[in-house]
């Protein structure tokens, strides 16, 4: 059966473009279906690979080529389908990241022969009231960040976790981890 990966280069990083090549290489004479954001793939010079909407493909896996922040920005992208996610580590900090540029080809090889095992992380969603209106911000697998903007004054905050409010604050801000954060 052909498997679908999305892939997700960092563009602000130079070292993304040999990475990219590497990997659409390994698997051009593979059953593999590969797939990138449409204008990311302009930019990178695989048009053929861009697609609309990539979040909403049906997708095996997501592939990262960046660091931990680009891993964590297509987990947000991809969570709403429960699309697990590989980072390819090209960055400084690379803990989330599953692979590491000299072990790419071997790795890949185990993604397309089903030789792993999906880790499931907690995820938070973080929602705004204000005024009596509710507006969804995201989610995050490692944190939520609320802070104060330029006032200098103390931000009243309210915790509820499932519908139940736990507690509130009076704070300059607050972080919210999950075990990943």
């Amino acid at each position: 059966m052909m498997k679908t990966i999305a892939i997700f280069p960092n563009i602000d990083k130079p070292e993304s473009a040999g990475v990219l090549k590497r990997i659409v290489d390994f698997f051009a004479d593979k059953e593999v279906r590969l797939m990138m954001p449409e204008a990311t793939a302009r930019l990178c010079g695989y048009p053929e690979l861009g697609v609309q909407g990539i979040g909403k493909q049906n997708v095996d896996i997501g592939l990262s080529i960046g660091g931990d922040g680009t891993l964590l920005g297509v987990c947000r992208q991809l969570y709403a389908k429960n699309i697990p996610c590989c980072g390819i580590n090209i960055g400084n900090v690379g803990f989330l990241a599953d692979i590491e540029v000299p072990e790419l080809e071997s790795r890949l090889g185990k993604l397309l022969n089903n030789q792993y095992y999906i880790e499931e992380r907690t995820v938070i969603s973080s929602s705004h009231y204000s005024r009596g209106q509710k507006r969804f911000l995201g989610h995050a697998l490692n944190d939520v960040v609320i802070c104060k903007g330029g006032v200098a004054r103390m931000l009243h905050l309210g915790l509820s976790v499932a519908g139940c409010r736990l507690t509130d604050y009076k704070a300059d801000g607050v972080i919210i981890s999950t075990a990943t954060g």
